[in-house]
């Protein structure tokens, strides 16, 4: 009887040393913090939605400012305009190079990277919410200017009855 507890413990033992390395191996193998991009140009993937995106890197990227109607998902439907929201950005970054800027938050809760969407001298984040398709994240932090010229943006959809701003409250 002696020996079968013996014998116990060291199973026990064993398991739990054999736990320990597998999560120190784990936790090294992980990346807890996404690598920054250098601003640039760089070549699309694919677009997720109106304001996520996939470089051809692999890097996926969230327009900063500005929330695009949510694509239907964990059984829940899309929201209006998500789908044209979603062609919209596709139709902006069709067979272009874009270029990326930067604020001073480089990534969301999430791990994407958070960026301002450049297509020659048009930005993507104030084109959305020109449209009409993307509401300005006034919640968010980013540059004042930034955030001043989406507020314009939206404010000019709003008075034409643009998008999201046709829908009613």
């Amino acid at each position: 009887m002696f020996r079968r507890r013996r014998r116990a413990r060291w199973v026990l033992l064993l398991l739990a040393a054999g736990w320990i390395v597998w999560r120190v191996g784990a936790t090294l193998q992980h990346d807890p913090q996404p690598r920054a991009l250098a601003e640039g140009e760089y070549r699309l993937r694919r677009v997720v939605d109106g304001d996520t995106l996939v470089l051809a890197t692999g890097t996926c990227i969230r327009l900063i400012g500005v929330d695009c109607p949510e694509m239907a998902r964990r059984g829940q439907p899309a929201q209006p305009l998500a789908q044209e929201a979603t062609e919209f950005t596709r139709r902006f970054l069709a067979k272009k190079t874009l270029r990326l800027s930067f604020d001073k938050e480089r990534f969301d809760r999430h791990g994407r990277t958070l960026a301002y969407v450049w297509v020659d001298d048009k930005l993507l984040n104030e084109a959305l919410v020109e449209a009409g398709l993307a509401r300005v994240g006034r919640q968010y932090r980013f540059s004042s200017s930034v955030k001043r010229r989406l507020i314009a943006a939206e404010e000019r959809a709003r008075r034409a009855g643009a998008g999201i701003w046709a829908l009613g409250p």
